[in-house]
């Protein structure tokens, strides 16, 4: 459960902010602007330190650990929206909110989504929506427990897009590509090890 409250919002040069309200999900979104998005043959990477410094963005959350296992956390685009985790009651939690690694699936999908729009928008690409069907993350539990040799966080996650365009099957996969490689959640997965089965389609 996540409340409403108003934004706050970066410099609209380098950022903008859209807040969406559904099934009761509050989310804050942060853009880069489009042009991070361009071709990536036509990308350019900063010639020096100096260059690159002036690309670097910092973000920060702030979290409270409340009775039991009760969380709520704020950004700092957003002090007013309070995100809100739990545990489900049969691992003693209240079931207050989804899990931490249901929120890190909800990024992902949500981070996937957000660089689609802006992704087609530099291909040139209408889309009249893009929706997440499939979001599902297997981890093996004895990594928790800590024991040797096996990773704590998700090793695979399925996933499946389904967009609705007029456009060809072959554009949809360069989509999928493009979002791929600049979406900052996705490539967060993906430097971790986790196996990444993705299927991008045109919706029927």
């Amino acid at each position: 459960m996540i409340k409403h409250g108003a934004s706050k919002l970066f410099s609209r040069s380098a950022f903008s902010s859209v807040q969406l309200a559904r099934n009761g999900l509050f989310v804050q979104r942060l853009f880069t602007t489009a042009n991070c998005f361009a071709r990536s043959e036509h990308t350019t990477s900063p010639t020096s330190d100096q260059d690159a410094s002036k690309y670097i963005k910092m973000f920060s959350i702030q979290s409270i650990s409340k009775e039991g296992s009760l969380i709520e956390s704020s950004a700092n685009t957003c002090p007013t929206a309070k995100i809100i985790m739990d545990e489900p009651v049969a691992l003693g939690g209240k079931g207050s909110g989804p899990t931490p690694l249901e929120l890190s699936l909800a990024s992902l999908s949500g981070c996937e989504l957000i660089t689609a729009r802006y992704v087609a928008r530099s291909m040139k690409m209408e889309i009249k929506t893009i929706e997440c069907t499939k979001m599902q993350g297997k981890i093996d539990v004895r990594g928790m427990r800590g024991v040797n040799g096996i990773p704590a966080h998700f090793t695979h996650v399925d996933m499946v897009y389904e967009v609705d365009t007029e456009a060809e099957d072959d554009r949809i996969q360069e989509l999928r590509a493009r979002v791929e490689k600049a979406c900052p959640v996705y490539q967060l997965f993906k430097a971790a090890g986790v196996v990444m089965n993705c299927e991008w389609k045109k919706k029927q």
